[in-house]
């Protein structure tokens, strides 16, 4: 189950410190996960709790909560340059024996991309975006995508260069151009 809060609200309270603060210092709402069958979690795991800022824009810290986002975000704007994120996806983990690695991509139904964009920021394409989205790949551990996607970035004319020096002047900030909508 997925609940949106508003930091002063009461029920936010229960929140961790640091994620109160930095939903009021980015003036953004706190989401709570708890963890249940709906969602297809197991059994043993149903009611663990895990708190996040929202919406989520690229570039903010990876919290556990944030991969759905990430990987939305890198279908949205991979497609307004022509490229499929889940072939992008595969070859980047090519090297793994299940050669269908990148088929949860194409299966995540329309209502369930809907859900996610509901809980982010999709920035217009700029080099500035596609650098955060190289940084928040590299922070959820995809690491072979970023190495897939920088030259191809690169090829088709963005600057891309200094992504991973710049991430902590992109953190936090509000300065993306929003565009709201489902890849």
């Amino acid at each position: 189950m997925r609940q949106l809060f508003d930091p002063l609200d009461a029920r936010a309270t229960e929140a961790p410190t640091y994620v109160r603060e930095n939903a009021l210092r980015y003036q953004r709402q706190i989401l709570k996960i708890t963890w249940d069958a709906a969602d297809g979690n197991p059994e043993h795991a149903w009611g663990y709790r895990q708190w996040s800022v929202r919406p989520f824009t690229v570039g903010m810290r990876c919290d556990g909560t944030t991969d759905d986002n990430v990987h939305y975000i890198a279908m949205c704007l991979c497609r307004r340059l022509g490229l499929d994120y889940p072939a992008v996806y595969a070859r980047a983990y090519a090297w793994r024996r299940d050669r269908e690695n990148a088929d949860w991509l194409r299966r995540v139904t329309a209502e369930e991309w809907g859900r996610i964009a509901r809980e982010m920021v999709v920035p217009h394409l700029s080099p500035n975006a596609l650098r955060a989205l190289l940084f928040s790949l590299y922070d959820i551990n995809n690491r072979s995508v970023v190495e897939v996607l920088e030259p191809e970035f690169t090829r088709l004319g963005f600057d891309v260069a200094g992504w991973w020096n710049d991430r902590f002047a992109m953190r936090g900030k509000r300065g993306f151009k929003v565009v709201r909508g489902e890849p």
